[in-house]
């Protein structure tokens, strides 16, 4: 039954991986990412982020309000554009999907195959 489980003793090796697989899907994520117009959702977050009414817009939505936060104070460090707007979702989308990649790490996280 020791198979089973994962390793909970993740070694330096695992976090290269772990690297290696992150680099990859930024760099897939970012190449050419302002090259496109804005999507529905993408402009609806940047209407919100940039609102004046932004509490009463995030008290009135269903969504969870910490990505409207997150974006409006990155929009304020990062800007607007149509890069800035989707560069958090995709570093974001890059570390789930190296994590997912990436089996010996997931007993960092305690999470048992």
């Amino acid at each position: 039954m020791s198979g089973d489980c994962v390793n909970s003793k993740t070694t330096y090796y695992d976090y290269y991986i772990f690297t290696i697989f992150f680099i990859i899907a930024c760099s897939l994520r970012l190449y050419r990412i302002g090259n496109f117009e804005l999507w529905l959702d993408e402009a609806y977050t940047y209407h919100i982020s940039v609102s004046s009414d932004f509490i009463d817009y995030i008290r009135n939505d269903n969504s969870p309000p910490l990505y409207y936060a997150l974006m409006k104070f990155w929009g304020q460090f990062a800007g607007y554009s149509e890069t800035a707007i989707r560069v958090p979702s995709a570093i974001f989308g890059a570390m789930c999907k190296s994590a997912c990649n990436n089996d010996p790490l997931w007993g960092v996280i305690g999470v048992q195959n």
